[in-house]
């Protein structure tokens, strides 16, 4: 299964220490060389040291060549990843914002965020504990609205 990840979603990830579960449930990921650049381009940014050792040979450039729907607030990074999705023809694109989602789901994109990775992965027995990755994501700043971490707490049963 071919994975494309934004930005957002990868920092959640590297926030909560579980960024290395995309490799495990996924067998390829793939990230557009703008969201690379917007990632690691600044190594004093914060996880940046780490999305770039991550995501070298991830790194994908193309040409964009395939139609996109998009609305006037989509940024750089999700408009060149939905590129990159229907380029590679991928199985699911990983992105956390929620004005991005709804721009994919128009362009019929299969969308995973970082909280379903993280369902996903305690359903395959890799993590024992969605709720610990939450609070970790909480406690760097990454906002997640109290109504979803509830929701996924109890379709975890946490």
């Amino acid at each position: 299964m071919l994975l494309v990840a934004d930005a957002s979603a990868l920092i959640a990830l590297t926030a909560c220490d579980q960024l290395s579960l995309l490799e495990k449930l996924f067998n390829e990921v793939r990230v557009s060389d703008v969201v690379y650049d917007e990632l690691a381009a600044d190594l004093t940014k914060p996880f940046a040291k780490q999305l770039a050792s991550f995501l070298v040979d991830k790194k994908v450039s193309f040409s964009e060549k395939d139609i996109v729907l998009l609305d006037a607030y989509s940024d750089a990074g999700e408009i060149s990843s939905m590129y990159l999705f229907k380029h590679l023809k991928a199985d699911r694109l990983l992105i956390d914002d929620a004005r991005g989602r709804k721009v994919a789901n128009i362009n019929q994109i299969p969308v995973i965020g970082s909280l379903g990775v993280l369902i996903l992965a305690k359903r395959r027995g890799l993590i024992s504990s969605v709720s610990e990755s939450i609070e970790k994501m909480l406690a760097s700043g990454i906002y997640v609205s109290p109504t979803l971490v509830t929701h996924v707490k109890q379709l975890t049963g946490e």
